[in-house]
């Protein structure tokens, strides 16, 4: 199991959060992903979201799995 990565960020006056560079290499983030936040009790969860053409190779993967399997 890996080290979780631990690192602090401030609250801007305009509430933004800018991701310190060990969060968002470990993420693999580049501008213009988006990701989804989650509040579970007081903890904010914070996951990248799934590219749409990764998403739509996956897809096509899984597709193609199941033909063979036939």
């Amino acid at each position: 199991m890996s080290r979780p990565v631990v690192e602090v960020a401030r609250v801007g006056r305009k509430g933004e959060i800018v991701l310190p560079r060990r969060v968002r290499s470990s993420l693999k983030l580049r501008e213009g992903d988006e990701v989804v936040l989650t509040i579970i009790e007081n903890r904010l969860v914070l996951e990248r979201r799934v590219r749409k053409f990764a998403a739509y190779l996956d897809a096509i993967s899984t597709a193609m799995s199941s033909k063979d399997d036939d």
